[in-house]
């Protein structure tokens, strides 16, 4: 019969290995660039010019016709609410899969109030990424902040104001540098604060279904994490109110649809305790947080321990990024996998 002390000694020698990471799978991405694309539930090629209706188009990728906009058009005159912009530059747009860097693009941009949307709906324990660079109505003398653009999550598909009803998971950048970051589910919440306005603001919305939680970054800065318990979208969604004044505009230059791999980990250390319980160590990076995750084969599939009481116990690192799990449950295991996954 294997000794316990062999058993840990074998979990070791397997868990020291890690698969290393693979690029993140794009789900649905669009650079909004002119000339012709398809449309519609047939592809029908239409041109995409200056003051061209959003409403219809396939994304750019994956150019499918399950995967079109959605927004408020004039049929008439072929304008809209979110249109065609002319070219602009940014060096911050990433390319479409498959494409290198383009010298120039488009951009959505217009006025008045209302969303366009694209479907999506998300797979049970994945986490995903959903960021754009967008462009805030301009602040001026006197402004309350009334005006803004957003990006998020959302269960509805009106193409009207949506996201302060529907949505799960936003961010609102108002045009007085204050943003509204709006997490729904069972406990909705909102967080607060302000950035930094450019030509084009970087967002980006990550949800982490092991932590249950969803995390905004504003121009790549520190995250700002909420909990979500439960993440049920049905679409993509732009949104802004520019009502203010004739004048007011807002746009998107891209937006993107991404599944998020977070950076897992193998173990660095495996002990036995004086009370026959196993004490794992994991090497990280300083300061970041972590779940513990085990599985009782090789190849099973990973979840919360046991004797864990909650999915969101997450272990922070140390000055050295080290920190440890300690399972008092070990001894009823014939064997059992440990691994850790970063979160916000």
């Amino acid at each position: 019969m294997r000794s316990p002390l062999s058993r840990v000694s074998f979990f070791a020698l397997v868990l020291f290995w890690t698969a290393p990471a693979s690029p993140a799978q794009v789900i649905l991405q669009d650079n909004f660039d002119l000339g012709d694309r398809p449309t519609g539930g047939n592809g029908n090629i239409r041109t995409a010019g200056v003051s061209s209706s959003l409403n219809g188009f396939w994304a750019s990728y994956p150019l499918s016709g399950s995967a079109r906009w959605r927004a408020i058009a004039d049929e008439t005159t072929g304008a809209g609410l979110w249109q065609f912009g002319g070219i602009s530059t940014n060096p911050n747009q990433p390319p479409l899969p498959g494409q290198g860097p383009l010298p120039g693009n488009g951009f959505v941009y217009g006025k008045g109030a209302g969303s366009a949307l694209l479907p999506f709906t998300p797979a049970a324990g994945v986490a995903y990424e959903l960021a754009a660079d967008l462009y805030p109505p301009a602040s001026y003398a006197g402004n309350t902040g009334a005006d803004w653009v957003a990006l998020g999550f959302t269960s509805s598909n009106v193409i009207g104001p949506n996201l302060s009803a529907f949505g799960v998971a936003w961010v609102q950048l108002r045009n007085n540098g204050t943003f509204e970051f709006h997490v729904g589910g069972a406990s909705p919440a909102t967080l607060t604060g302000t950035y930094a306005s450019s030509a084009f603001t970087n967002v980006t919305l990550t949800y982490t279904p092991a932590a249950q939680a969803v995390s905004l970054q504003i121009n790549r800065g520190a995250p700002l994490t909420a909990s979500l318990l439960g993440f049920n979208p049905t679409q993509i969604a732009l949104e802004m109110d520019t009502q203010s004044l004739e004048t007011l505009i807002a746009g998107a230059d891209w937006v993107r649809l991404r599944v998020a791999h977070a950076e897992t980990l193998g173990v660095s250390s495996i002990a036995m305790t004086a009370q026959s319980t196993v004490l794992i160590t994991f090497a990280g990076v300083p300061g970041n947080n972590y779940l513990v995750q085990s599985a009782d084969a090789a190849g099973g599939t990973y979840g919360v321990p046991p004797g864990v009481t909650s999915p969101s116990d997450r272990r922070t690192a140390d000055a050295q990024g080290r920190f440890q799990f300690e399972d008092t449950t070990s001894s009823s295991a014939t064997e059992r996998f440990y691994r850790a996954v970063a979160v916000p």
